[in-house]
């Protein structure tokens, strides 16, 4: 009977021990399976993504998708842009504002951005943002920042009063230099009406082999520089022209009505049926340049355009390719007017070139 007992005492510290074995068992497994299901669910949580920085100088806005930040680069007219004349007119009293913006996406997935919900405050108007180019802001993918390059339309009063900005309605911070310090300058030199003391700037162009003077009207000086007859059957006869603005005032050009004439002999008299053919000068100056090909001497000629822009600083080189058909002994040239807008460069005389003895 002892014996039995001792078995049976035998046996419950057995079972106990092994209860204990399988307690503590089944408390590792927990925690092994406890650690697997954090590991696997900090592996299936997307990583955040990190937004923008922006300066001192920007603007800034941050929903759950994006990261946008917003910059004021320059103030200048617009009539320096080839696609707001083409789109908006010959406008001397329209200015346009350089914005740029970045677009960061931090979402998980690819988004487009609203370009169009975003707004130029001045005062308590909302400024036109102009832009050609809305398929940069389509499609953008996770974590990827695309750079937009905008411009906001206003007269020189609304860009003196610009405030902020706003997304979907929404403003953005302020970036405490976020309104460039040199647009004061800028629309003080533009909105005086006094413009003695900004025109006009030293030009000078000297006479010699092939060049000449244009007698022109302030405040382009017009200068041009016969190249001679080019093309593979010398069939045009090529003019540079170089225009210089001298005023702190943007000016345009209509190479349409810079027209030249040829006579062929001394007695003859200037042929009527010359005419401007090509052109050939900075892409950047022309809305939706046509490429008409290459000729030697040249280089790339395009279509005449309806207008140019001229660039900001410096003189604006063009050439112009006339139909010719023979050899050329005198040029006649001469320029219509724009009466009614007087931003175009122009020279109002007539020039005989005599190209023999």
């Amino acid at each position: 009977m002892k014996r039995k007992l001792i078995t049976a005492a035998a046996i419950a510290l057995i079972l106990t021990a092994c209860g204990s074995e399988n307690t503590e068992h089944s408390e590792t497994t927990a925690e092994q399976t406890t650690a697997v299901s954090a590991v696997q669910t900090a592996a299936s949580k997307p990583k955040s993504i990190k937004p923008l920085s922006p300066t001192k100088s920007q603007s800034y806005y941050q929903n759950e998708v994006f990261s946008v930040t917003a910059s004021l680069d320059d103030l200048k007219s617009s009539l320096y842009y080839p696609d707001i004349v083409a789109k908006m007119g010959v406008n001397p009293e329209m200015f346009a504002i350089d914005i740029t913006v970045k677009v960061k996406n931090i979402s998980q997935e690819e988004q487009n951005f609203d370009q169009s919900k975003l707004e130029l405050l001045s005062g308590d108007d909302v400024l036109y943002i102009f832009d050609s180019y809305v398929e940069k802001a389509e499609n953008i993918k996770s974590g990827k920042t695309v750079t937009l390059y905008l411009k906001a339309l206003c007269t020189l009063q609304q860009a003196a009063e610009i405030s902020g900005m706003t997304y979907v309605g929404q403003p953005l911070e302020t970036g405490e230099y976020f309104y460039p310090d040199e647009f004061a300058d800028i629309i003080d030199v533009q909105s005086d009406e006094d413009v003695s003391s900004y025109l006009y700037k030293q030009y000078i162009l000297q006479n010699g082999k092939g060049n000449r003077m244009m007698q022109c009207s302030d405040p382009a000086a017009i200068g041009t520089y016969y190249i001679g007859r080019v093309g593979e059957n010398a069939e045009y006869y090529a003019i540079k022209y170089t225009v210089t603005n001298r005023s702190d005032y943007a000016l345009i050009i209509d190479p349409n009505m810079y027209n030249a004439y040829f006579a062929y002999s001394r007695e003859e008299y200037f042929d009527p049926d010359s005419k401007a053919v090509y052109i050939s000068t900075d892409e950047e100056l022309m809305y939706e340049p046509k490429e008409e090909g290459s000729i030697s001497g040249i280089g790339t000629v395009y279509a005449l355009p309806e207008f140019l822009c001229m660039h900001l600083n410096g003189s604006t080189e063009f050439t112009i390719l006339y139909s010719v058909s023979g050899d050329v002994t005198d040029c006649l040239l001469s320029c219509g007017q724009h009466n009614e807008s007087p931003c175009y460069a122009e020279y109002e005389s007539v020039l005989i070139d005599h190209f023999y003895e």
